[in-house]
Parts: structure tokens; sequence; C-alpha cells
């Protein structure tokens, strides 16, 4: 079973925070992901912004191991 991230957005502040919880009820959570300017983006392009900075940060967590 694929892993599900939810994604929580505040474009007020130009920010994200995601929480993945993967099936044996281990629990990451990202928060404060600094987006950048989101104001001449779709909500779609700033998710998928937000998910791909949500990976580099984990990839660096993991190789910082």
């Amino acid at each position: 079973m694929t892993p599900n991230p939810t994604i929580s957005i505040d474009t007020t502040n130009d920010t994200a925070s995601i929480a993945l919880k993967i099936p044996d009820g281990a629990y990451v959570h990202i928060n404060q992901i600094e987006l950048g300017d989101t104001g001449s983006l779709t909500m779609d392009q700033v998710d998928a912004k937000a998910r791909a900075l949500a990976r580099e940060a984990l990839k660096a967590a993991i190789d910082a191991l």
C-alpha cells in the first residue's frame, strides 16, 4: 500500500505542511515548507511545488542519517 500524504497549504503565508502516515503507523510531518511567492500559481501548481519541496526535504533528511 502506497502512503497518501495530506497536504495543508497556507497561501497567505506562502507555506505548506505535509503529513505522511505509512501503513505500519509511522508518521512524518514536515511543517512550514517555504513555498516562495505563490500569487501567480494555480492551486495545482502550488500543490506540485509543495510536494517537490517535501521530497527534497525527505531525501536530505535520509541522506543525513
